[in-house]
Protein backbone atom coordinates (compact mmCIF):
# COMPACT_ATOMS: atom_id res chain seq x y z
CA UNK A 1 0.00 0.00 0.00
CA UNK A 2 1.30 3.21 -1.58
CA UNK A 3 0.58 6.98 0.25
CA UNK A 4 1.02 9.93 -1.89
CA UNK A 5 1.71 13.25 -0.55
CA UNK A 6 1.46 16.46 -1.87
CA UNK A 7 2.40 19.84 -0.56
CA UNK A 8 1.35 22.84 -1.88
CA UNK A 9 1.89 26.63 -2.05
CA UNK A 10 -0.76 29.46 -0.99
CA UNK A 11 -1.65 29.49 -4.70
CA UNK A 12 -1.99 26.34 -4.80
CA UNK A 13 1.33 24.88 -6.78
CA UNK A 14 2.77 21.76 -6.60
CA UNK A 15 6.26 22.59 -4.26
CA UNK A 16 7.24 18.96 -3.90
CA UNK A 17 5.57 15.42 -3.42
CA UNK A 18 6.52 12.20 -2.22
CA UNK A 19 5.13 8.87 -1.04
CA UNK A 20 5.37 6.29 2.08
CA UNK A 21 4.84 2.77 1.34
CA UNK A 22 2.91 0.90 3.79
CA UNK A 23 2.81 -3.16 4.48
CA UNK A 24 -0.83 -4.39 4.81
CA UNK A 25 0.85 -7.66 5.70
CA UNK A 26 4.04 -8.44 7.99
CA UNK A 27 5.11 -12.07 8.48
CA UNK A 28 6.21 -10.65 12.37
CA UNK A 29 3.97 -8.64 12.73
CA UNK A 30 0.63 -9.72 11.04
CA UNK A 31 -2.12 -7.61 9.76
CA UNK A 32 -2.47 -4.00 9.17
CA UNK A 33 -5.95 -3.72 10.95
CA UNK A 34 -8.50 -0.84 10.40
CA UNK A 35 -5.36 1.73 9.11
CA UNK A 36 -7.68 4.30 8.14
CA UNK A 37 -10.53 4.33 10.31
CA UNK A 38 -9.95 6.88 13.32
CA UNK A 39 -9.00 5.76 16.17
CA UNK A 40 -9.69 6.46 20.25
CA UNK A 41 -6.52 5.13 22.74
CA UNK A 42 -5.50 4.57 26.00
CA UNK A 43 -2.58 4.96 27.97
CA UNK A 44 -1.86 2.10 30.49
CA UNK A 45 0.11 4.45 33.05
CA UNK A 46 -2.54 6.74 33.18
CA UNK A 47 -6.05 4.65 34.47
CA UNK A 48 -9.04 6.39 34.73
CA UNK A 49 -10.14 3.89 37.25
CA UNK A 50 -7.78 5.02 39.59
CA UNK A 51 -9.52 8.27 39.19
CA UNK A 52 -13.36 7.24 38.84
CA UNK A 53 -14.66 4.87 41.18
CA UNK A 54 -17.86 4.94 40.49
CA UNK A 55 -18.52 2.29 37.59
CA UNK A 56 -21.54 4.40 36.27
CA UNK A 57 -19.42 7.36 35.87
CA UNK A 58 -16.15 5.38 34.44
CA UNK A 59 -19.01 3.63 32.01
CA UNK A 60 -20.47 6.85 30.80
CA UNK A 61 -16.95 8.24 30.19
CA UNK A 62 -15.99 5.44 27.76
CA UNK A 63 -19.45 5.98 26.27
CA UNK A 64 -18.83 9.86 25.52
CA UNK A 65 -15.14 8.37 24.62
CA UNK A 66 -16.81 6.45 21.74
CA UNK A 67 -18.29 9.70 20.35
CA UNK A 68 -15.26 11.85 19.89
CA UNK A 69 -14.60 13.90 16.56
CA UNK A 70 -12.23 12.14 14.61
CA UNK A 71 -8.70 13.70 15.96
CA UNK A 72 -10.32 16.62 18.19
CA UNK A 73 -11.18 14.71 21.64
CA UNK A 74 -14.34 16.72 20.98
CA UNK A 75 -17.40 14.98 22.08
CA UNK A 76 -20.09 15.00 19.51
CA UNK A 77 -23.17 13.52 17.73
CA UNK A 78 -24.13 13.35 14.34
CA UNK A 79 -26.92 14.48 12.67
CA UNK A 80 -27.84 13.00 8.93
CA UNK A 81 -23.76 12.11 9.07
CA UNK A 82 -22.73 16.17 9.82
CA UNK A 83 -21.09 16.19 13.27
CA UNK A 84 -21.47 18.97 15.57
CA UNK A 85 -20.46 19.37 19.03
CA UNK A 86 -21.94 17.76 21.77
CA UNK A 87 -24.55 19.78 24.07
CA UNK A 88 -26.01 19.50 27.34
CA UNK A 89 -29.46 17.52 26.29
CA UNK A 90 -27.21 15.10 23.38
CA UNK A 91 -24.76 14.23 26.55
CA UNK A 92 -27.69 13.35 28.18
CA UNK A 93 -29.40 11.20 25.20
CA UNK A 94 -26.05 9.51 24.82
CA UNK A 95 -25.21 8.43 28.95
CA UNK A 96 -29.08 7.82 29.44
CA UNK A 97 -29.59 10.31 32.36
CA UNK A 98 -31.99 13.62 32.64
CA UNK A 99 -30.47 16.82 32.14
CA UNK A 100 -30.24 17.43 35.74
CA UNK A 101 -28.15 14.47 36.86
CA UNK A 102 -26.50 14.96 34.04
CA UNK A 103 -25.12 18.10 34.27
CA UNK A 104 -24.20 16.48 38.12
CA UNK A 105 -22.16 14.34 36.19
CA UNK A 106 -20.11 16.60 33.93
CA UNK A 107 -19.76 19.03 37.09
CA UNK A 108 -17.97 16.33 38.55
CA UNK A 109 -16.03 15.17 35.86
CA UNK A 110 -14.50 18.84 35.04
CA UNK A 111 -13.55 19.57 38.78
CA UNK A 112 -11.36 16.04 38.54
CA UNK A 113 -10.38 17.74 35.39
CA UNK A 114 -11.44 14.86 33.11
CA UNK A 115 -13.85 17.01 30.64
CA UNK A 116 -13.25 20.15 29.85
CA UNK A 117 -15.85 22.84 28.79
CA UNK A 118 -15.68 25.32 26.59
CA UNK A 119 -18.00 28.70 24.90
CA UNK A 120 -17.16 29.36 21.67
CA UNK A 121 -18.84 32.48 20.09
CA UNK A 122 -19.04 32.68 16.29
CA UNK A 123 -20.89 35.69 14.21
CA UNK A 124 -23.37 32.81 13.73
CA UNK A 125 -24.14 31.54 17.15
CA UNK A 126 -22.59 30.67 20.80
CA UNK A 127 -21.54 27.02 20.50
CA UNK A 128 -21.25 25.07 23.89
CA UNK A 129 -18.27 22.20 23.36
CA UNK A 130 -16.67 19.79 26.16
CA UNK A 131 -13.68 17.55 25.72
CA UNK A 132 -12.02 14.70 26.64
CA UNK A 133 -8.75 14.77 28.67
CA UNK A 134 -6.00 13.88 26.33
CA UNK A 135 -4.11 11.84 29.81
CA UNK A 136 -7.43 9.34 29.62
CA UNK A 137 -8.71 9.15 25.56
CA UNK A 138 -6.64 10.35 22.88
CA UNK A 139 -7.96 10.31 19.36
CA UNK A 140 -4.92 11.64 17.49
CA UNK A 141 -0.91 10.98 17.76
CA UNK A 142 -0.29 14.67 18.43
CA UNK A 143 -1.37 16.90 21.39
CA UNK A 144 -2.58 20.47 19.88
CA UNK A 145 -1.77 23.95 21.81
CA UNK A 146 -5.68 24.53 21.98
CA UNK A 147 -6.10 20.73 23.72
CA UNK A 148 -3.01 21.15 25.89
CA UNK A 149 -3.87 24.54 27.12
CA UNK A 150 -7.65 23.16 28.45
CA UNK A 151 -5.77 20.35 29.72
CA UNK A 152 -1.94 21.66 31.11
CA UNK A 153 -2.01 21.71 34.76
CA UNK A 154 -2.97 17.39 34.82
CA UNK A 155 -0.61 17.22 31.45
CA UNK A 156 2.44 18.95 32.99
CA UNK A 157 3.88 15.80 34.81
CA UNK A 158 3.85 14.02 32.13
CA UNK A 159 5.56 16.55 29.31
CA UNK A 160 9.10 16.98 29.18
CA UNK A 161 9.96 20.42 29.63
CA UNK A 162 10.20 21.38 26.18
CA UNK A 163 7.51 19.99 25.09
CA UNK A 164 5.67 22.00 27.77
CA UNK A 165 7.60 25.53 26.67
CA UNK A 166 6.96 24.43 22.38
CA UNK A 167 3.39 24.11 23.39
CA UNK A 168 2.95 27.38 25.44
CA UNK A 169 4.83 29.30 22.93
CA UNK A 170 2.48 27.75 20.09
CA UNK A 171 -0.29 28.65 21.92
CA UNK A 172 0.59 32.17 22.39
CA UNK A 173 1.39 32.79 19.07
CA UNK A 174 -2.31 31.55 18.03
CA UNK A 175 -3.46 33.60 20.90
CA UNK A 176 -5.50 30.46 22.73
CA UNK A 177 -6.49 32.20 26.11
CA UNK A 178 -7.08 29.35 28.47
CA UNK A 179 -9.36 31.45 31.07
CA UNK A 180 -11.48 32.20 27.91
CA UNK A 181 -11.79 28.86 26.72
CA UNK A 182 -12.44 27.34 30.18
CA UNK A 183 -15.70 27.07 31.74
CA UNK A 184 -16.01 26.26 35.55
CA UNK A 185 -18.58 23.74 36.35
CA UNK A 186 -21.77 25.24 37.57
CA UNK A 187 -23.19 25.36 40.98
CA UNK A 188 -24.91 22.29 41.84
CA UNK A 189 -29.04 23.06 42.17
CA UNK A 190 -29.43 20.97 44.86
CA UNK A 191 -26.67 20.51 47.14
CA UNK A 192 -28.35 18.13 49.68
CA UNK A 193 -28.81 15.58 46.50
CA UNK A 194 -25.20 15.87 46.00
CA UNK A 195 -24.38 14.86 49.00
CA UNK A 196 -26.16 12.16 48.40
CA UNK A 197 -24.75 10.88 45.35
CA UNK A 198 -20.98 11.35 46.69
CA UNK A 199 -21.80 9.38 49.84
CA UNK A 200 -22.81 6.47 47.50
CA UNK A 201 -19.95 6.87 45.19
Amino acid sequence: MIKREQILDNNGKVVSEGAKKFKIWDDEKGYLFQAKEQFVKKFSDTKLSDFVKNKLEYANLHILAENIFRDTNMIAVKTRNIARPADMPDISMLIGLCERRTRQFLDRTMLKGIIAKTIINTEERIETQYYLNPLFFMSNKYLSPFLFMMFREQLKPYLKEWAWQALNEAANLRDIDVKALKVEPEKVENPLAEKVLEILK
